[in-house]
Formats: C-alpha cells, sequence, structure tokens
C-alpha cells in the first residue's frame, strides 16, 4: 500500500484531533506512521465512547477526545509518550496482563482506582503480527461534579466543561465557564444556561441537545455564546453520556471549545478564495500549473470550465487538455510547447477548444517556464483566457467593413460621405441615379443637404442635424429631396459621425438614403383607403373587429365601444373576452380558434355585455383576408345584434310548444267523455236493456255531453274574449253575492276532496260595475283550481278587502302551490304546471288566461303568488268599486254511477265511474261477468281473492298509474300470464310501445269501441280454453 492508499485523518475539528495535526504527539508526522496505525487511529478518533491504544515496543499512548476526563493536564503531553510516562495509573494497571493481550488473547479487566471497565484486544499489523493493544472503557462510574478531585481536574482543562444530571439539567460547570462567560455561580444551573446563548442559535442548540438526550447519541453543535466582553463568541459544544453497569444513562458530561477565532479565520479566507474565484470568473480567466517532469497539468475549475472538463481532469496529463484543442490549431500550440520547455522563452498562443456545450472558445493562453537547481525544466505556470467575445467582436467587425464595402459598391442604396455644414463630399452611383445628378456635379462641390432639402422639410432636417451634433447618430429620417429636373423624391436615412465627439462644421459623417417614393405612394394610398373603411365600418349597424392572422384582435369600430362602454386600451390582448358572457367564453373562444387554426370561415352565437351590464345575443361571423398567395393577413368580423330575433323566435316555439300540448290534452278531455257516451251507445244496441238500464245509460250520456258542451264553452269563451268579441252587460253588483254564487258553483268539488272552504263575508254596499255572469266565472274559476290543485282534506279561503275606490278579493289555498317559473307564465294560454298521470285535475291551461282577459276588460288586475311548491297559493283580483263585470263558470264534475256484474270474469279499473260502468254493462250484455273497482290498491286486494280472466285497466289512476299495476299483478303468483289490457287518452306509438313494456298484451285507445270490447272478450276465451 503506497502512500496515496492511507486513510487521511482530516475529517474531524476534535481537541486530540487538532493536537495531532498541529504535530503535538510524539510519534512525529501522522504520515509517516504505518498503515495499520493510521486506520485503528482513524476509527480511535471517531468513536464516540473513551478508547484508547498502545503502540510499539515502547507502548506509546493515542487516545480519543472521550478520554480526556481521564487525562485531566496530562493532555496534550500524554500524546505519543510511553505509556508509563503519559498515564502511569494505567500503565501499572495494564503491567500484569498486556503480554497476555500482546500474544493474540482479548480481556476484560476492572483495576482498582480506575473507576472503569476495560476491554483489551490486540492491534495487528497488516500482517497479522501484534504491534500493539486497543482498549475501549465500557463502564465509568457517573461523575459528581462535587467531587473536589473531578473539579481540579476539570479546572485544570483549557475548554469549558460542564455536566448534567440524566434529564439534562446542567449542575456543574468548571471555573473555565465562570471566566468566560462572566456569569455568577449557580445562575447557569438547571436550563439558565440557554439564556446566554445567541437568540438566532437558542433553538436550533435546544433542538440537537433535546435530541441527544432522548436517543442518547453523543451530542456536538457548534453556536455564539457570550462571552464576559458581552461579544457573542464561536464555541464547539461536545458531550458524551456517562452510563452505569445496565447501560443507564447516569450523567452527560460536555465541554465547549472556543473556536471563534477559528471561525473567523475559516470565514476570511473562505472570503478571500471566493473574491479570486469570483475575479478569475469575471475576467474568464483560468490559471493553471503544468509539472513538466510529471507530465501533470493541476488547473483551477475557471480553466476546467474553458477546456470544457470538470474539476475531476485536475492533476492529468497533458495530452488529455490537448485533446480540446481545435484540430487546425492542435500542432501549432504543441510546437509553442515544445519551443518554451526546449528554449524557456515565454509561451503565447491563441487557439480554439472545444467547450462542454460542443462549441468553439477562442482562447488566449500565456505561461512562464520555471526550471529545477539542475537547470532542467520543471514547473510552466500560466494562465487561459477566454477571449471569445473579443474575437466575435474583431470577426463581427472584419465582416461589418466587408459588407459595408459590398452595400456601397453594389449601388442599392444611396451612401454618401457628409460634412455638419451640409456639404456633401461623396456619393455613390446609386445616390446620384436618385436625384439625376452626376459624378462631375460632386466633384465640382455643387451638392448641399441644405440646397437639395425642399422649404417644407428644412425643420426636420434640422432637428436631424442638432441630434448628429448631440449625440453622433441620427436616426430613421424621412424627407424629401430635389432632384436635379425640379421634381422630388421621397426618401429615408440614417447618419453616424466618423469621429465620435466631433461637433464642428467640418466633422464628418457617413449616411445611408433609401429611394421609398412607391412606399410613400402607396402609404398614401393605403391611408385614403383605410379612412374609407373606418368610416365605413364605424357605420354600419354591427360590431366590427379585425384580428392578426393568429386571432389576436386589434381593431374595433365605434359601435363596439359604445354597445360595451370600453376603451381601446381595454381590448388589447386578451381582455376583449371580458364583455362576454361567462357561461359561454370558454366554449367561444375554443370554438374560435379552431377555425384560426384550420382557416376556415368562423360562425357563432353567444352574449356579449352591453355598457349597461344587460347582455344581448349577437349572431358572429368572421372571415379571413388573404394576399395574392392564398395566405392568410388578417381576420375581419362582425357580431350581429339577433336579441330580438331570438326572442321572436322563442315566443314562437313556446306558442308552437304550448299548442302542441294544449292539442294533446283536448284529445284527452274530449276522449274522457266520450268513452261512456261511445260505450253507452254500443250498450243500445245489443240486447233489450230495461227501463232502469236504460235510464242509466241515458243519464250517463247526458252527463258526459254536459261536460262536452262545457269544455266547448270554455275553448269559445277564451276565443271570443282573446279577439275582442265579448260584449259586457254591466251593472252594480255585490261583491259578496258573486263570490257566494262562485262557491256554490264549485261547491260539489269542494266536497268531494274533503276540502274546508272559509268565505269572508263583505257589505251589500261594497259593489262593482260589471257582468255578473262573467265576473261569477272568474271567482268560480280561482275556486275551481284551488279545490282540484289542493290535495284531499285541504283549506280554501276567499278575504275581501277594500281599500279606496278599489275591491280586493284574494283565494288563498295550501295546495300544490306553483314555481317560480310556473308564476311567471301562469296566465299565459294553455300554460298549466306538470300534469300527473292520471290527470285527476283536468283542465285545459285556459282558465287564468280567459280570468286575466275578463279581469281585464272590467278595468281591474289579477295576479298570482307563492312561497314555492307544496306552500299553497293566492290569487288576488282587484276590481274598481261601482265599474266591472261578472259572469258564470258551472262546475264539470261528473257523478257516478256503480256498475253492476256479470259473466267471463272480467276486472274493470278506472277513476272514471262513468266510463267504467257502461264497459261493464257492455261486457254484462255479452254474457260476462265485469266487477269494477276505482282505485289499484282495491284491484291488488281484489285478485288476492279473485282469478279474473281478464283484467282492463286504465293508466291515468289515483294512487299509482296503470303501468305500475300491470307490473304488480304480473309479479303476483298464478297471474304471470293474466290478459291486461291498458285503456288511455294518449294514443301515440310511444304511448303504445311504453305499454307493452310494462307488461300489457294490449293498448286501446278511448273511447273503446264495442268490436274492440267483444274481440279482447274473444281472446280471453280461447286464452281460458288453451290452460290444461
Amino acid at each position: 500500500m503506497t502512500d496515496q492508499d492511507r486513510p487521511p485523518i482530516t475529517t474531524s475539528d476534535g481537541i486530540v484531533e487538532r493536537a495531532l495535526r498541529d504535530g503535538a504527539c510524539a510519534l512525529g508526522p501522522m504520515d509517516a506512521w504505518p498503515v495499520a496505525l493510521r486506520y485503528a487511529v482513524r476509527f480511535l478518533l471517531d468513536s464516540g465512547s473513551p478508547a484508547f491504544l498502545v503502540w510499539g515496543p515502547e507502548s506509546r499512548l493515542l487516545y480519543n477526545d472521550a478520554c480526556l476526563p481521564h487525562l485531566a493536564q496530562r493532555h496534550p503531553q500524554a500524546l505519543g509518550q510511553p505509556l508509563a510516562q503519559g498515564w502511569p495509573a494505567l500503565a501499572a494497571a495494564l503491567q500484569p496482563v498486556l503480554a497476555q493481550v500482546l500474544a493474540g488473547a482479548a480481556l476484560q479487566v476492572e483495576p482498582p482506582g480506575l473507576g472503569a471497565r476495560l476491554a483489551l484486544a490486540p492491534l495487528r499489523d497488516l500482517d497479522g503480527t501484534a504491534c500493539g493493544v486497543s482498549c475501549a472503557l465500557l463502564h465509568s462510574v457517573a461523575v459528581d461534579g462535587h467531587d473536589p478531585q473531578f473539579r481540579a481536574i476539570a479546572d485544570a482543562i483549557p475548554q469549558m466543561v460542564w455536566s448534567t444530571l440524566p434529564d439534562g439539567r446542567h449542575d456543574y460547570f468548571n471555573r473555565r465557564w465562570y471566566d468566560f462567560t462572566g456569569v455568577a455561580e449557580g445562575e447557569s444551573d438547571d436550563e439558565r444556561w440557554s439564556a446566554i446563548v445567541h437568540p438566532d442559535d437558542r433553538a436550533r442548540t435546544w433542538e440537537v441537545w433535546r435530541r441527544s438526550l432522548e436517543t442518547g447519541a453523543p451530542y456536538e453543535i457548534e453556536y455564539r455564546l457570550r462571552h464576559v466582553s458581552g461579544e457573542y463568541r464561536w464555541t464547539l459544544g461536545r458531550a458524551l453520556p456517562v452510563r452505569d453497569d445496565a447501560g443507564r444513562i447516569v450523567r452527560w458530561l460536555g465541554t465547549c471549545t472556543d473556536t471563534h477565532e477559528h471561525k473567523a479565520n475559516q470565514a476570511a479566507l473562505h472570503d478571500a478564495r471566493l473574491r479570486q474565484e469570483a475575479a478569475l470568473v469575471a475576467a474568464d480567466i483560468g490559471t493553471w500549473t503544468y509539472d513538466v517532469r510529471a507530465d501533470r497539468v493541476y488547473a483551477d475549475r475557471n480553466l476546467a470550465t474553458i477546456f470544457g472538463g470538470t474539476e475531476t481532469a485536475v492533476g492529468g496529463p497533458l495530452a488529455q487538455y490537448m485533446e480540446a484543442i481545435h484540430p487546425d490549431d492542435l500542432e501549432r500550440a504543441r510546437e509553442a510547447i515544445q519551443t518554451t520547455i526546449a528554449t524557456g522563452q515565454a509561451f503565447e498562443q491563441r487557439y480554439r477548444v472545444r467547450a462542454a456545450d460542443g462549441s468553439w472558445r477562442h482562447v488566449l493562453a500565456r505561461a512562464k517556464l520555471t526550471r529545477d537547481e539542475a537547470g532542467h525544466a520543471a514547473w510552466m505556470p500560466g494562465v487561459a483566457l477566454d477571449i471569445t467575445r473579443q474575437q466575435e467582436v474583431e470577426d463581427a467587425l472584419r465582416a461589418s467593413e466587408a459588407r459595408f464595402r459590398r452595400l456601397v459598391d453594389a449601388n442599392v442604396i444611396g451612401i454618401l460621405r457628409y460634412r455638419l455644414d451640409g456639404s456633401i463630399i461623396d456619393a455613390n452611383q446609386s445616390f446620384l441615379d436618385m436625384l439625376g445628378y452626376s459624378r462631375a456635379d460632386v466633384e465640382a462641390g455643387r451638392l448641399s443637404s441644405s440646397a437639395l432639402t425642399p422649404p417644407d422639410w428644412k425643420a426636420a432636417s434640422e432637428r436631424a442635424v442638432a441630434q448628429l451634433r448631440r449625440t453622433g447618430r441620427m436616426d430613421n429620417l424621412i424627407k424629401e429631396y430635389y432632384r436635379k429636373d425640379g421634381s422630388r423624391v421621397s426618401v429615408q436615412m440614417g447618419a453616424t459621425m466618423v469621429d465620435e465627439g466631433a461637433t464642428d462644421d467640418n466633422a464628418e459623417g457617413i449616411a445611408y438614403v433609401v429611394d421609398i417614393s412607391p412606399i410613400r405612394e402607396a402609404q398614401l394610398a393605403l391611408a385614403r383607403s383605410e379612412a374609407q373603411f373606418r368610416a365605413l365600418a364605424d357605420n354600419i349597424p354591427q360590431l366590427a373587429w379585425m384580428t392578426e392572422a393568429d386571432g389576436r384582435v386589434s381593431w374595433h369600430n365605434n359601435r363596439w365601444y359604445e354597445y360595451t362602454g370600453t376603451t381601446p386600451q381595454e381590448n388589447c390582448g386578451p381582455d376583449w373576452k371580458k364583455v362576454h358572457h361567462p357561461d359561454y367564453v370558454d366554449t367561444m373562444v375554443a370554438k374560435y380558434l379552431d377555425h384560426i387554426r384550420r382557416g376556415v370561415v368562423w360562425e357563432d352565437t353567444f352574449q356579449l355585455r352591453g355598457r349597461d351590464g344587460s347582455y344581448r345575443w349577437f349572431l358572429s361571423r368572421a372571415v379571413p383576408l388573404r394576399d395574392e398567395a392564398g395566405v392568410i393577413q388578417r381576420w375581419f368580423g362582425t357580431n350581429t345584434d339577433i336579441t330580438e330575433q331570438r326572442e321572436a323566435a322563442e315566443t314562437l316555439r313556446e306558442a308552437d310548444q304550448r299548442k302542441d300540448e294544449f292539442l294533446a290534452m283536448l284529445a284527452h278531455e274530449l276522449r274522457n267523455p266520450l268513452a261512456p257516451i261511445a260505450a253507452a251507445a254500443d250498450f243500445l244496441t245489443i240486447g233489450n236493456p230495461d227501463r232502469a238500464r236504460l235510464r242509466e245509460v241515458t243519464a250517463v250520456i247526458a252527463r258526459q255531453a254536459g261536460h262536452m258542451t262545457g269544455l266547448i264553452d270554455d275553448l269559445l269563451d277564451v276565443s271570443r274574449v282573446t279577439r275582442g268579441q265579448v260584449t259586457l252587460d254591466q251593472a252594480p253588483a255585490a261583491i259578496g253575492t258573486l263570490v257566494a254564487e262562485a262557491a256554490e258553483q264549485v261547491r260539489p268539488l269542494v266536497e268531494a276532496k274533503g276540502h274546508v272552504l272559509t268565505l269572508e263575508q263583505a257589505p251589500d254596499t261594497v259593489q262593482v260595475y260589471g257582468d255578473r255572469k262573467r265576473l261569477v266565472q272568474v271567482f268560480a274559476n280561482l275556486l275551481g283550481n284551488a279545490a282540484r290543485y289542493t290535495p284531499e282534506g285541504g283549506h280554501i279561503a276567499v278575504r275581501i278587502d277594500v281599500r279606496g275606490d278599489e275591491v280586493d278579493v284574494e283565494v288563498l289555498d295550501d295546495g300544490i302551490g306553483m314555481s317560480a317559473q310556473l308564476l311567471a307564465r301562469a296566465f299565459e294560454l294553455f300554460s298549466q304546471g306538470e300534469r300527473s298521470a292520471d290527470r285527476s285535475q283536468g283542465g285545459l291551461g285556459i282558465g287564468l288566461a280567459l280570468v286575466r282577459r275578463l279581469v281585464e276588460l272590467h278595468g281591474g288586475r289579477v295576479k298570482a303568488a307563492s312561497d314555492g311548491p307544496g306552500q299553497g297559493s293566492r290569487f288576488s283580483v282587484t276590481l274598481p268599486r261601482l265599474r266591472q263585470h261578472a259572469a258564470e263558470a258551472a262546475p264539470d264534475d261528473d257523478e257516478g254511477v256503480a256498475p253492476a256484474a256479470a259473466g267471463l270474469r272480467v276486472l274493470i279499473v278506472d277513476d272514471n265511474i262513468d266510463a267504467a260502468q257502461i264497459l261493464a254493462m257492455f261486457i254484462e250484455a255479452l254474457g260476462h261477468r265485469a266487477d269494477v273497482l276505482h282505485r289499484p290498491s282495491e284491484a291488488l286486494d281484489y285478485v288476492r281473492g279473485v282469478r279474473p280472466d281478464l283484467c282492463v285497466l286504465d293508466i291515468g289512476l289515483p294512487e299509482f298509474d296503470g303501468y305500475e299495476l300491470a307490473a304488480r299483478l304480473r309479479a303476483m303468483p298464478g297471474l304471470e300470464n293474466l290478459p291486461l289490457v291498458a285503456l288511455s287518452g294518449y294514443g301515440q306509438a310511444q304511448d303504445k310501445e311504453k305499454a307493452l313494456a310494462a307488461g300489457f298484451d294490449r293498448h286501446v285507445v278511448k273511447p273503446i269501441q264495442g268490436n274492440d270490447v267483444m274481440a279482447l272478450l274473444a281472446d280471453a276465451e280461447r286464452a281460458r280454453a288453451a290452460k290444461p
């Protein structure tokens, strides 16, 4: 193993290690020690527990920091001394066993008086020979800070010594501590010692100390401690745990070493190195020393960077650095180095080297050779300057001069030499051709800038000359010159002075002159065209805008700013998007940019915010503007306000939707009375009914015909009212009487649903002037709606209030209420809330529209209010006293008659009593038995005891609809194949598909015809006959 392989002892700042580095060891320099000893000392110094070793035939003593409390003032004199001289007590204790350990035995002994158990083992050389003894102190008795012997030892140590209890509370400091800190004895006990730690270091110090207390790990930290002078000084704090035989910590023993001077020296040295490196880096200078005899180059970081290497190249051979030199420069550089080595003359070369990024850097290298005492070449120190920027400037200057000469000679632009007095000394042919002059005119001195400049350009020229005198430059002057024939030429020119700082009239300069006449003419034409375009764009009704080819908005017309209330500055960049509705802007921008990328016409509809904060709908469209080659140069777009069109379209759409809904409702409402009428007619065509049955059938037909008449009358009423064809028969009428008559009309419906109706009485003197029939119709309609749309057992109230010349009649209920959306259109024609499947409320959605028109014809007003679904409704009619109309409305409720039964057993479930009764009578007349029920729950109870052969189920049923009833019947045991027929007023394709999907076998549209009934019965008979 060579010296280069030996482990260094340079990684710690311990007290013993510093003494070894400072040469305080009697064993001499560490580099001369045997390798085995160096390794052993390294492990010894790294150990946190007390340990020492004895080496060689003279038993030389070496130890670590943890042994210092045992050595006291014998350190550092004991380092490297024979054991008997350095630590006599230990030598006496080891004398009996030392020979055994050197012979290869490993022992543990506890010598008397030492206070520790020792673990001894042989320390061997690399060939295995025992050359010494290693010893670890396995246990030291607890150090007592009050022991006089300990105090004497601690006070003799140059460091500050302290001791704590196992929980970390300090109970002892040596005299050095009090001399250093200037505190009185006892003032730093327990945890009060931290008060003299620098405030910035206190938290960090406590954190490390607590971690050591928690883990038992050695404690070591640098912090600033307040000196007796008031100055904070850097100290190195260390502590080790003292353990008993069971390994428990019984005390902590620590030291504080003043490292302030050392810290300051290190900082100063580091700062100096940084300043030196900064200076070299700033100057792009690398330093190097070439060991000629060893062929090794020792370079600093800057040189390694210049040569594209890293610090690992330091100490490498010369050839390694030469590899980075450009091949064209390599041989010349190598020969120059050899010449310097051979002759001793100074080395200076320029060459290119490959940088880390692959680029070529220009380097100026200089060096001087030094020789040894024998005159041989020994060292070649030098520097390398990165002159890449200088070289680039020189190359650029040469290239610029060459380009300028080519420019002058090419006659592409005019070049002239001038004096500040305005005279033109020389000019190239391009300038002369531009103005129509000859070379002879220049040589004769007949050309001057002032004479060639028209009067209207004199001021601009004088300002340019003033700038030349002041700054030495004239930038981008546009002016006109006279041609020789008296015409003018537009030119753009720039100039600079040859001699910087020269301001006298004879000072010379160089100017370039470019004929821009065609450009100026085009600019003027463009300006005229631009003015025409802006005049047109600002007067069109649309908002207009233009963008660059990439879609960035560059212009808006005045209409845009008038509508949005923004300024041109607010529409720069992406800010134009802030007037777009936040719900649409992201989608709009995505579509817009996609069309821009694809170069196709863009069209979209979205909302823009006006200056008043409201949004309006716009149809936006943008088309690309292309050049002659078809390349898009700009986009032109418009925004057309289509708010009114959209509102009109929406109004038409809603009207059309309401019309479709009304027609569907009308068909349903007409089919309901038609069903029993058709069934009654079929019944009368068969058999020989008795008088009682005939009267029942006739009553059914009469009631349902009356119901149809009421529907038709309502339609005719609303038609006449909306077309203004109603004539009012006006007369004074008591408001209380009108309300009472309306209540009487709807009383059957109120009583059928079990409602409580409360009427507020009004004196007969409270009268209005109106049509009695029409006003009764208004109040009956409102009361009828309240009864229909209030669940059974509800409450309805009518309040009458007189306020000045007006009478308020308010109808209140605790029914299903209305949403805000329904309230907004409650009085529109054909408007209704959500319909249930049974349509138990009925109606065509025309009642409230009729109410509003009739009230308005009487000079009054009507309004609706509700706190929301389930919160009831309030309708208020306000009429002038002694000025209005009245009407009547008849209730359209039907009275049902229970059906009879007969035959093939057929179950009919329909809440329309008349329809169910007629159908049952028809089936019984055909020789079958028909059982009629009106609620789904009754049907489920029925089939648990009776198995019908056929079930005819209405779809619109209370409790739950016919679809669910069919599903429940199918799920019952024994009814999986029971024929089920759906009976509905809705007959579209999707209605039939829904019925079949729910489990029905057939779907029949009301009114059911006699032939259909007979066909259903025949199918049911065949199905029953086919059963096993």
